[in-house]
């Protein structure tokens, strides 16, 4: 499942993170970096100790990491090039939400300093530090949308998720959001300063001017756009005309 932000797409993916073919992956870490288990565990098997030791000196620099902090390492022998290690925080100990949405707008902000443009997420904070799925997916996924709506450098964010559970449960989250955005959907007509000519402006948010077919029909847009060319077949004040159907996955709208 995936959806675009400007340039940016966001996708939900099933699978083992350190196997993705990205430029960096999120590790879920603890204040001291320590790799221990879970996706931690995973990212230090495969991409060997160097990562780990790249931690150790990183705490020995700058202390603990706190909760909402994120630190980069190299990829050591993973595919990815580099690893961002985000520290969540442990559910129960407050301020959860902030704390884990500052975790991934660092871990973003980290990314894009390093010239990163791929980037893979796992659940932050929902192993052995106790967060619910539901929580974690309502905090991380518009954390990101918000971040790439904004204006990014980073092409593809991915979550990607090792259980069913846990997919699901982001999935679920992405369709809600979806389905807000598209019920703050409004067509305006106006007039221009001539009183000849129409014009239409599609407002939405947080999603940029993309989207698929499947969702574009299913909301109605499609109609939505042929009775707003009733009012705009007239050439605008700039010589160009709204075209009779839209001729890509891009929807035509100025203001």
């Amino acid at each position: 499942m995936q959806v675009r932000v400007g340039e940016t797409l966001i996708e939900l993916v099933k699978g083992d993170i350190t196997e993705l073919g990205v430029d960096c992956i999120v590790n879920a870490a603890n204040s001291m970096l320590k790799m221990g288990g879970g996706v931690a565990g995973a990212i230090r098997r495969k991409g060997g100790e160097k990562i780990q030791e790249e931690c150790d000196r990183i705490v020995a620099e700058r202390g603990p990491i706190p909760a909402g902090g994120a630190a980069i390492t190299s990829g050591g022998n993973l595919k990815a090039k580099y690893v961002i290690h985000a520290v969540g925080p442990v559910y129960g100990e407050g301020d959860e939400e902030r704390k884990l949405r500052n975790a991934v707008i660092n871990s973003l902000k980290l990314a894009e300093q390093h010239g990163i443009t791929s980037i893979a997420f796992p659940a932050i904070s929902t192993g052995v530090f106790g967060m619910p799925k539901k929580l974690c997916a309502e905090t991380m996924l518009p954390a990101v949308i918000s971040y790439a709506k904004s204006g990014t450098s980073i092409k593809r964010i991915a979550f990607c998720l090792y259980d069913n559970e846990t997919f699901n449960v982001f999935k679920e989250a992405l369709k809600n959001i979806k389905i807000k955005v598209a019920s703050r959907f409004s067509l305006k007509i106006k007039k221009d300063k001539t009183g000849l000519m129409f014009f239409c402006s599609l407002f939405y948010s947080p999603f940029s001017s993309h989207l698929d077919y499947q969702e574009y029909y299913k909301c109605d847009y499609y109609e939505c756009y042929k009775r707003a060319y009733k009012f705009t077949h007239a050439e605008r004040p700039d010589g160009n005309q709204l075209p009779r159907e839209p001729r890509s996955r891009k929807l035509y709208y100025w203001h």
